[in-house]
């Protein structure tokens, strides 16, 4: 009877430190690709009309996110929503 509780504690030790660091190694990996995730700048394009002070809002607002931005100047954008299957 006592060897059954000794080895009843010992597996549910044993079972407990394995769940102990399968979690503390599962937080570390997570940690560490959310860093790399920050430092990396993913590249956007802007297609936009000059004259457009949203789009250019726009692309101060994705430079400051650290963001790299593309700016392509139309005259009209009604080719690219085509493209890109937006509707009018």
């Amino acid at each position: 009877m006592n060897f059954k509780k000794n080895f009843s504690r010992s597996v549910t030790v044993v079972a407990l430190v394995i769940l102990f660091f399968i979690i503390f190694n599962f937080n570390t990996n997570k940690q560490g690709a959310s860093a790399l995730t920050k430092d990396y700048k993913h590249s956007v394009e802007v297609f936009k009309t000059p004259s457009c002070g949203c789009c250019y809002g726009y692309v101060l607002f994705l430079e400051e996110e650290k963001f790299k931005v593309k700016q392509t100047d139309m005259r009209s954008l009604q080719t690219i929503k085509i493209l890109s299957l937006i509707h009018i």
